[in-house]
């Protein structure tokens, strides 16, 4: 891929060089002073000096407007001296008196690249059309003048001459030898750009004659032109540069656009993109949702499709967006409706800055004024494409339907129609811009300057736009609240569920209240008797607490007193006599009276500590126990509370609920009051019915005017500075022939330099204020030139480019440059862009250079620009496995049958056919074949054909009336073809597809032209091979398709020509004479019409006793029970003159009888021609094993049959023919009377209750075919 600046030089290189050979292959002669000459007297000093003339020509024209009169003749003859190299360039400039120094230096420049070209060119043979008073050359010899002689450098053979030479050599049409003669013509170019330098033309003309010889198989002197085309005798030599020789208009964008490029560095995002550089990711638009709403619609009588509402949107968001557009989808309506929108985002762009004031850029800005908008010239549109009656049709369409400046329209006329408006500057080529300037532009400049608007007016306008904008995005925001309020309450589809579900989140609401109410009091009970156990047991511990305490000193009591009576007891003998001396002794024995005592208090101690003991142990176990029953409480009380928590959160989720639906139903209410639709198509209308209903097409629409009056009405109040910036943006120059040049910011001139960011705000600043008084531009891509519109990124926002899929890719390049955003619509399934590279010519080159990805990824040969810009856009689809821009699926234009063959085969069934089948119609059906076998001519027409045409036309004007006409479309893949049809049914518009392109009729008949699929190989691949040609003959017909030609050479190949017919078969009524087993309905051969059609022209030879007989038994020409057939067959056998030939599947003997095989011998012995052709589908059988023949063909009767066949190959010989399958049934005698149709002549006897039908046919172009094609006879 492209990765670096070295790759993007290298693939526009490749642009360029394929530009060049795209118009030097086909170029006209345009220098009018190249020099005419012998071509043996193209000697070398004969064209050095008129080389060294013409440099001093082309110097003196760039200098003599900087040189005083007086001083021409001096400056003549310096200019001479440099020439011939006598003085330098810069002895030159000291020299010669210029009056100015201005522009000196870029002067010098072009005097210095006259000097060094070098390179002059050589035209012959040459060919002069008279009519059109133009000259092109059959081979271009590019040549380069060395020190004494010239190289033949390079020879180009221009395919158009090559053209015309094998067409009138084989009396052809141009276009029908284009397409025969393609493959030579293309392999006649490459070998002669592949030709090595020369420095003899005239052996190097020898050369490209011998090439011609071997290709075209006839010597080039013998190829004679006559009519508008002479050849000329002499040579023209012209010393012109390359860019005044060969046209140069896409050439020399790229090349500009390239040389900024790598002086700035600045390729913007929409070049970027459209050449895979940058790096953007795109968006599948299957993963997105839709729910918006644009601003503005184009009109208010009904909505755009759900594509089309979806695309608006992706625009927006978009900087290069690719619609893919099949027929009949509305691609025209979608360019409109962006229109609309993007209009009114500049009328909010406007509103925005709307009492700022307007700056003056002083004298340094030429005087210029910059809106408040600061140049950047938001929502600015240019509609272009190479197609010059889309871009007049929308031109048009945008003067006649939109008001605009009405007041300033006033008189104002287009193409014979009044102009509504100016919304639209029809820009493009001189003549455009002469009949803008004249028509729009001036008158518009003179209705400004005397135009007045009150502040009032101006405000009430703004008021007005404002008040409509307000209520366009609040009932904007209300649908989109709905919408999204809707998906909560997706389960409720209509009022009666949405009631319904009120009333359950009420009861929902009330029921869960009841239970917080019982589980708040749960929960408080609960808390209350936890609360309680804990009392109890803080109670017992302080019990608990207390009895310890006791203990403790019940312990310590029972110690002393174990001690006292330690003590006390130890009172005898010496202690007891002398107790005084022992005083805790003394203290023992007066506290107590007796050791017993003290063993009783022991005892009583030890009893009151087991009671505390005791009491203590119950306390212990009460508190387990109560601790165990806290526990319960608590849990139960956690629990309670996780259900209260719960269903208080249900309760405001309900409650929330219940606010939303209120909410919704309020909203329901709203919108169907606003919307004027019932509340149950909102429920269940998405989200793009909801923006496209009545009202709310009405609102965008309304928004749409009041944006143009917002423009209006700002002009007017800032008039003077657009004005001003109008008269130095566009000017006239007298030219000296009365006419004008004109000359777009003239002021701001910049040669062929880069403009600096300064100089390009105030270009851009001047283009602002002409898109705010003309707001969309149209001009063709080939008129889309720096002249008019200055190379500079950003100077328009939006580029709409129609038709792109006729487009050549690198012609939207340059054009790009200029835009901030893109959007491509087109097919590449219709009229592919027209090119005369043959294909490869550049591959080698190219993929050495870009790398076999890279050329893979941009190989012109059949690429468009829908192809390049459906790889780069933002958004896009995928259809099977195929990656697509964004496809506009609803068809519209013609009935679904019509349109099967490309729903199935071109568009991969994405397409919904709306509307339904009318079968209401002449023929029985809206999609019909004619098998019509007739010759066709060498130069590709075919008579039986164009009668078949001129009936099906006089049949209609019969039924409709002579104003049907209009209605009616023949379309033919070939030009003498369109020619004999034009001449043959006047009133009837007749062409190729190409003239038929983006048009429509009610009724269309395709003439295919081809007779045989074996010999018409190459126009059944032109016809068939691709899908373009068929899906524009099919989409063109809103009532009715009528295919007229013969379908076996139709269904012969196995490409796009028999997907058409066997279509036509499932969908529709295929009607035959030839090919009965593809007969759609036998009664139908009962309708006259039809008949006729099939037949031809018919003319019954009553001067004999055959058509004397026909004539009163078949007074219609029409057989139409089994036993007339047998009747006429038994007639003919014995009334013919000079043969009798049968075509008939089977033999039998009810027919041939014992008395027909007597009538045969007569014949046979009177020297009266007899054929018999039969054979059903047997395999590996012949007349050598009649048994084994009969076994397998015959159905019944096989023996008598056996006997028949025998008996006839005896009287016939070789006259009897067994050539299985044969579908065809036929009886022909005298070579004058032809019957064919459904009855088998020699198996049915006329007993059988079967309908059959013949016709009985005369014409004698159709008896030929038949005699050729089935009978072998030339």
């Amino acid at each position: 891929m492209v990765k670096n600046m070295g790759d993007i030089n290298n693939l526009i290189s490749y642009f360029c060089e394929y530009d060049f050979y795209n118009n030097i292959l086909s170029a006209e002669i345009r220098d009018k002073r190249a020099i005419d000459v012998l071509l043996e007297n193209c000697k070398f000093p004969f064209l050095s000096a008129k080389m060294a003339e013409r440099k001093a020509e082309q110097i003196l024209q760039i200098l003599s407007g900087k040189l005083p009169l007086n001083k021409k003749q001096e400056g003549k003859n310096l200019i001479r001296e440099y020439v011939d190299h006598r003085i330098s360039l810069q002895d030159l400039f000291q020299r010669l008196p210029f009056t100015t120094q201005k522009f000196l230096g870029q002067a010098k420049e072009e005097v210095n690249k006259i000097e060094n070209n070098h390179i002059f060119y050589i035209f012959y043979p040459v060919y002069l059309n008279r009519r059109k008073h133009t000259q092109q050359p059959l081979f271009t010899f590019t040549c380069e003048r060395l020190e004494d002689s010239y190289r033949i450098q390079k020879v180009y053979a221009n395919k158009n001459i090559l053209t015309l030479l094998v067409a009138q050599k084989n009396d052809m049409e141009l276009t029908d030898a284009r397409v025969l003669y393609e493959k030579q013509i293309d392999e006649m170019s490459a070998a002669v750009d592949a030709l090595h330098p020369e420095e003899s033309i005239l052996n190097l003309y020898q050369t490209v004659s011998g090439e011609f010889r071997h290709i075209f198989g006839t010597q080039l002197q013998a190829c004679q032109v006559s009519g508008d085309w002479q050849m000329l005798e002499k040579a023209l030599v012209s010393f012109a540069s390359q860019d005044a020789v060969i046209e140069n208009c896409f050439r020399d964008e790229m090349e500009t656009m390239e040389r900024f490029y790598s002086q700035d560095g600045i390729l913007p995002e929409t070049v970027q993109q459209y050449m895979g550089i940058s790096g953007k990711s795109a968006e599948d638009i299957s993963g997105i949702s839709f729910h918006g709403s644009h601003l503005g619609s184009y009109q208010a009588e009904y909505p755009v499709n759900r594509k089309q509402w979806e695309l608006v949107q992706m625009a927006e968001k978009s900087t290069l967006l690719c619609v893919e557009g099949p027929p009949g989808t509305g691609k025209t309506t979608l360019l409109k409706e962006l229109i609309a929108d993007t209009l009114v985002k500049k009328a909010d762009a406007l509103l925005e800055v709307w009492d700022k004031p307007w700056i003056d850029m002083g004298a340094e800005g030429k005087k210029i004024k910059c809106s408040p908008l600061a140049g950047k010239n938001p929502y600015s549109i240019v509609i272009s494409s190479t197609n010059n009656k889309a871009i007049d049709n929308i031109g048009l369409e945008l003067l006649r339907e939109v008001a605009f400046f009405s007041e300033c329209a006033g008189e104002i006329e287009t193409d014979g129609a009044k102009c509504a408006g100016i919304l639209c500057a029809r820009l493009g080529n001189s003549g455009n811009i002469e009949d803008f300037y004249n028509s729009f532009f001036r008158p518009f400049c003179d209705f400004l300057e005397n135009k007045e608007i009150t502040q009032k007016e101006a405000e009430a306008v703004k008021e007005h736009y404002m008040e409509l904008r307000t209520k366009m995005d609040r009932t904007s925001r209300k649908m989109t609240e709905f919408i999204s309020l809707r998906e909560k309450f997706e389960d409720c589809s209509s009022l009666k569920e949405l009631w319904e579900k009120q009333q359950y989140i009420e009861k929902e609401f009330s029921k869960t209240a009841a239970k917080i109410k019982e589980e708040e009091k749960n929960y408080s009970d609960c808390l209350n008797e936890t609360a309680e156990l804990k009392r109890k047991n803080n109670e017992a511990e302080q019990e608990k607490s207390r009895l310890a305490k006791q203990k403790e000193e019940s312990e310590k009591q029972l110690s002393a007193l174990y001690s006292d009576l330690e003590e006390y007891e130890s009172i005898t003998g010496v202690k007891k006599m002398f107790i005084f001396l022992f005083p805790a002794a003394g203290e023992v024995k007066k506290k107590y009276g007796s050791a017993q005592q003290i063993r009783d208090m022991i005892y009583d101690r030890k009893k009151q500590h087991e009671s505390l003991d005791g009491r203590m142990n119950e306390l212990v176990m009460e508190a387990a126990r109560s601790k165990e029953r806290q526990g319960i409480q608590e849990k139960e009380a956690a629990a309670i509370q996780t259900e209260l928590l719960k269903n208080k959160s249900h309760s405001e989720n309900v409650r929330k609920e219940q606010q939303i639906l209120e909410a919704y139903l309020k909203l329901l209410s709203m919108l169907e009051q606003e919307l004027e639709i019932s509340a149950e198509q909102c429920l269940k209308a998405e989200a793009f019915m909801f923006f496209s209903c009545p009202r709310i097409i009405t609102m965008r629409n309304q928004l749409f005017m009041a944006s143009l009056s917002l423009f209006e009405s700002y002009v007017l109040r800032n008039k003077e500075p657009v004005l001003e910036n109008l008269n130095i943006l566009l000017t006239a120059q007298e030219r000296g022939d009365g006419g004008a040049f004109y000359n777009w910011c003239r002021a701001l001139y910049n040669g062929d330099a880069a403009y600096k960011e300064e100089k390009a705000a105030l270009v851009r600043m001047l283009w602002e204020t002409f898109f705010l008084c003309f707001p969309v531009v149209t001009t063709t891509l080939h008129s889309f030139r720096k002249t008019t519109f200055p190379m500079i990124p950003g100077l328009f926002d939006m580029l709409l480019i129609d038709e792109s899929g006729q487009i050549v890719p690198y012609y939207a390049l340059a054009p790009l440059y200029r835009a901030g955003r893109a959007v491509f619509v087109g097919d590449v399934n219709q009229i592919e862009p027209i090119k005369s590279v043959p294909s490869s010519l550049l591959e080698k080159k190219y993929t050495d250079l870009l790398g076999e990805d890279c050329y893979e990824r941009f190989c012109l040969d059949a690429a468009s620009a829908q192809s390049y810009a459906a790889k780069a856009s933002d958004f896009f689809e995928m259809v099977g496995d195929i990656r697509q821009g964004v496809i506009l699926t609803e068809h519209r234009r013609c009935e679904p049958a019509i349109m099967a063959f490309s729903n199935k085969y071109v568009y991969n069934h994405v397409l919904e056919l709306v509307g339904t089948d009318d079968n209401r119609k002449l023929f029985g059906s809206n999609l019909t074949a004619f098998d019509i076998r007739g010759f066709k001519a060498a130069q590709h027409y075919n008579v039986a054909e164009i009668q078949a045409c001129q009936e099906i036309v006089r049949i209609f004007v019969r039924e409709y009336g002579e104003e049907v006409k209009k209605d009616i479309g023949i379309i033919t893949p070939f030009s003498k073809q369109a020619e004999m049809l034009r001449k043959s049914i006047p009133g009837v518009e007749t062409g190729t597809v190409h003239v038929f392109q983006g048009a429509e009729k009610k009724y269309i008949l395709f003439s295919c032209v081809i007779d045989t699929a074996e010999n018409d190989s190459g126009l059944c691949n032109f016809i068939g091979g691709k899908c373009n040609l068929l899906n524009v003959a099919f989409s063109r017909a809103k009532k009715q398709f009528i295919f007229v030609g013969n379908l076996s050479a139709a269904q012969g190949k196995n490409n796009y020509l028999k997907k058409a017919v066997d279509v036509i078969g499932e969908s529709g009524k295929i009607y035959s004479l030839f090919d009965t087993d593809r007969l759609s309905g036998e009664n139908m051969l009962w309708d006259e019409n039809i008949i006729h059609i099939l037949s031809g022209e018919q003319k019954l030879a009553e001067e004999d006793e055959i058509g004397r007989y026909l004539k009163e038994v078949i007074p219609h020409n029409i057989i139409d029970t089994p036993r007339l057939h047998n009747e006429i067959l038994n007639e003919m056998v014995l009334r013919a003159v000079q043969s009798i030939q049968i075509i008939s599947p089977w033999i039998g003997r009810n027919v041939v009888t014992d008395r027909m095989l007597e009538a045969i011998r007569d014949k046979v012995e009177n020297e009266i021609q007899v054929r018999i052709i039969f054979g059903y589908k047997a395999e590996d059988c012949s007349l050598e094993d009649i048994d084994k023949l009969v076994q397998q063909d015959i159905p019944w009767e096989k023996e008598a049959s056996a006997d028949v066949i025998r008996k006839l190959r005896i009287l016939l010989g070789d006259g009897l023919k067994y050539e299985p399958p044969t579908h065809i049934k036929l009886l022909m005698v005298d070579d004058r009377y032809l019957f064919i149709g459904s009855l088998n002549w020699l198996y049915n006897s006329g007993k059988t209750e079967r309908k059959e039908i013949s016709c009985l046919i005369t014409n004698s172009d159709t008896i030929q075919y038949v005699k050729e094609r089935f009978l072998n006879q030339r």
